[in-house]
């Protein structure tokens, strides 16, 4: 229902939210800073998710 775009940013902020909260959980139970190379996880998956959307939409369409 959403286009292309509305779905890779809520795939996006929805996985920032949930890798905030292991940050924050992690840096509490380790007692240290950690790398802020995890937030590059859930920006990924934004960019990536017009790509993948795609192609399972084509598989859908073509075996179902």
């Amino acid at each position: 229902m959403l286009e292309i775009w509305q779905q890779a940013t809520l795939v996006t902020v929805g996985l920032l939210i949930v890798v905030l909260i292991q940050y924050a959980a992690l840096t509490v139970i380790l007692e240290r800073q950690l790398s802020l190379l995890m937030f590059l996880k859930p920006l990924s998956s934004g960019l990536m998710w017009p790509w993948v959307f795609l192609l399972l939409r084509l598989c859908r369409r073509r075996y179902l």
